[in-house]
């Protein structure tokens, strides 16, 4: 609480510094060493206005590259095709730009997505200082003491100083497992312990992990999927016998249905295509198929030898570390 009370950030024309103060010392730091001492890299882009004039970012033309969909205020997680992008916009909304609703893709996510996609050194600390300072006139929870922590153990503000720090038991432990995910309609549990990767309104599951749609391996952000047709629901009332007497007495004579012509078919479908037709936007990679949907009415499909036992899902761009417990 000491920490966000007295933070204070103060732009010049050459710099910008950081103020704040722990266990009753104030620091003082320019922009670049605050981001180091949160991990990020000494050498990075700390403006994300550079992003757009240097490597031509764009908010609505990125969200379309990644979901297929129009950008608005209300753009969410689980419109994200990519499943590698989809795990780092859920780590950014728990970590770097902490949040209560945990379904929403914000505008600094997008910022930072769009670096990790194209392996740009960036560093999203302004951001992460301007949220750090809505949290104390905000009704949100604080949850940054991890980041602080960092910040306290760089500056050396904790050597000498009496912490006491929570036990390191379930009871004080966050852990984010897969009812998470299944809650959130990003993910299901299959048969023998195998997870699958939900896109709600289409016709494809991805059964994880998959090498082939690894982030900076695809050709495209974005998976070919078809629409999955809503469900027709019935809107006739409850029928009584005298109900249906009236109706068949008052009615004229009876008429054949005419047969359905071929040419009424719908069309093919996504849904019956193989793995390659389907996700034709990947590179070569030396892994098996490990995805597909629902298929000729039976089960899902699962890869040959695939035995349904690997749960950890990792993300290796700025140390994201994902593992899923179930």
């Amino acid at each position: 609480m000491e920490f966000l009370m007295s933070l204070t950030i103060k732009e010049t024309s050459t710099e910008t510094k950081v103020y704040f103060w722990l266990f009753n010392e104030q620091f003082e730091m320019t922009l670049q060493q605050f981001s180091v001492a949160l991990g990020f890299y000494e050498i990075c882009i700390l403006d994300p206005n550079t992003l757009a004039e240097r490597y031509e970012y764009d908010r609505s033309s990125w969200w379309n590259v990644i979901s297929n969909e129009l950008v608005s205020s209300k753009n969410s997680i689980v419109s994200i095709h990519n499943p590698t992008l989809r795990f780092l916009t859920k780590w950014l909304a728990m970590v770097v730009h902490s949040h209560t609703d945990l379904r929403l893709c914000s505008l600094p996510e997008l910022q930072c997505l769009y670096a990790m996609a194209n392996k740009i050194r960036f560093s999203p600390i302004r951001s992460m200082l301007a949220h750090w300072q809505k949290m104390i006139s905000g009704r949100s929870p604080i949850d940054i003491t991890p980041l602080v922590t960092r910040v306290a153990r760089y500056v050396e503000a904790m050597d000498g100083a009496e912490v006491t720090f929570l036990p390191e038991t379930e009871t004080y432990r966050y852990e984010v497992g897969l009812d998470h995910f299944v809650q959130g309609h990003m993910m299901r549990e299959g048969p023998v312990n195998s997870i699958f990767m939900c896109y709600p309104g289409y016709d494809r599951e991805i059964q994880l992990p998959c090498p082939r749609l690894s982030l900076h391996s695809v050709r495209s952000l974005t998976l070919q999927m078809e629409k999955r047709e809503p469900a027709r629901w019935s809107v006739a009332g409850p029928q009584t016998r005298s109900k249906t007497r009236r109706e068949q007495a008052g009615a004229g004579p009876s008429r054949r249905t005419p047969p359905v012509l071929a040419s009424a078919q719908p069309g093919p479908s996504t849904q019956n295509m193989s793995f390659e037709e389907a996700y034709g936007h990947y590179t070569y990679d030396p892994y098996q198929a490990c995805s597909s949907g629902f298929a000729g009415g039976q089960g899902p499909y699962y890869p040959t030898g695939h035995n349904g036992t690997q749960h950890p899902v990792h993300s290796g761009e700025l140390g994201a570390d994902f593992r899923l417990a179930v």
